[in-house]
């Protein structure tokens, strides 16, 4: 196999088990917090599941994205592998620097949630 070929048999694999993952561990974080969000605790189970369930695909379509930047910038798809520090800050940054735009936006633009009294 060239090296090429394994950089594609990689991104082919990593980029789907990434996304999953991220998934799975921001849908975990989005139940957790539910409670702490106006509304929350007096509806449905369904419709909270449906509500963090979308939260968590967002939260992931996010870390991919700032993992693809990190690639593209570093022309490495298995950068992940290399613990180079200024790497993760580049993809800790990317995501968090998305997420509190969109959590702004989402909390004070258009107010599509607001906070428990409990959690303020």
């Amino acid at each position: 196999m060239t090296r090429d070929t394994n950089i594609r048999i990689k991104a082919i694999v990593l980029l789907p088990v990434f996304g999953v993952t991220a998934f799975l561990f921001h849908f975990v974080w989005e139940m957790w917090q539910a409670p702490f969000y106006q509304g929350m605790s007096e509806s449905s189970h369904w419709s909270s599941v449906i509500l963090c369930s979308r939260a968590s695909l967002g939260d992931a379509f996010i870390a991919m994205f700032a993992y693809l930047l990190v690639a593209w910038i570093s022309r490495n798809f298995s950068w992940i592998y290399k613990m180079k520090m200024g790497w993760w800050w580049m993809y800790i940054a990317t995501g968090l620097g998305i997420t509190l735009i969109l959590e702004y936006l989402a909390t004070e633009v258009f107010v599509r949630w607001n906070a428990n009294r409990n959690l303020t």
